[in-house]
């Protein structure tokens, strides 16, 4: 029997299609970015001015913070995603969204954490080994133990590469089937695998995205330090303009990355599933 044609998956009509659905339900969206990201920018704005005025150093507080600012965007991310995926189809809001993010918060968190255990445990895996085989080697032969450190180095990285490109979507997944933790991350292997190309494209035009909406920044720092209205690295008024423009370009951008990644979720489950 033929094979079936493998359907294919073009990651610059993904963008294009998530770009209008931003258009189209743009207050929606705004409306989450601004409840969720305005918070985030006083928490971040706070701790940056007492750490670059020295005016208080590093504690547990900060770091209560930090973990709620953490808390905070998860659930934002949540929440763009639920409405992407429900706004579509049917008459849905903001409030609905953030009200509802919380039942796909804690399965998202126990993906997560499962994913930092499992790239964590090979990598210590992987450093024992190749540190024990390297202090055996050594005396014996400096540049085996050298390529041999090398190699699992290399090996470590690719397989941290493998895995993290096939569970992009767990977080989507989350949120659109209602998957657990374990569910998730076998989805988004079984979706990926056979599209490693789309997906890193689609996803490689939104790091472009960033990358040009992180211009004017740069350009601005580099003109301030060049009319000497600022000093070098770790300036407190430098450092406070970058945390309210990057928390002002992820309000912009993140409903466009929750919008690529539900439609490339859609695609995907389309040229798989059928």
């Amino acid at each position: 029997m033929p094979q079936e044609e493998k359907k294919v998956v073009h990651p610059v009509a993904i963008f294009k299609e998530s770009w209008g659905f931003c258009q189209q339900h743009f207050q929606g969206l705004a409306r989450i970015s601004a409840v969720i990201y305005l918070p985030v920018l006083v928490i971040s704005v706070q701790m940056q001015m007492q750490i670059l005025l020295k005016m208080a150093k590093p504690n547990l507080v900060f770091l209560l913070l930090g973990l709620m600012a953490t808390f905070i965007s998860t659930w934002g991310h949540l929440a763009l995603t639920l409405f992407v995926n429900r706004a579509a189809g049917e008459g849905w809001s903001a409030g609905q969204s953030l009200s509802g993010a919380g039942k796909y918060f804690w399965p998202y968190i126990g993906a997560t954490i499962l994913t930092f255990l499992f790239m964590a445990g090979f990598w210590i895996t992987g450093g024992v080994l190749a540190v024990s085989a390297a202090s055996l080697l050594w005396k014996i032969n400096k540049i085996i133990a050298i390529l041999l450190t090398a190699a699992v180095a290399i090996a470590c990285v690719s397989c941290t590469v493998y895995f993290m490109i096939r569970w992009l979507l767990y977080g989507v997944l989350c949120v659109t089937e209602s998957a657990g933790p374990i569910t998730a991350l076998k989805r988004s292997h079984k979706l990926v695998k056979g599209y490693v190309n789309p997906v890193i494209g689609a996803y490689c035009l939104l790091i472009l995205v960033y990358i040009a909406g992180s211009i004017p920044l740069s350009v601005l720092g580099a003109t301030l330090r060049v009319l000497g209205a600022i000093g070098g690295k770790g300036n407190p008024i430098m450092s406070l303009i970058r945390v309210i423009y990057n928390t002002a370009l992820n309000i912009v951008l993140i409903p466009l990355w929750a919008s690529v990644s539900v439609v490339l979720y859609r695609k995907l489950k389309e040229a798989v599933e059928g």
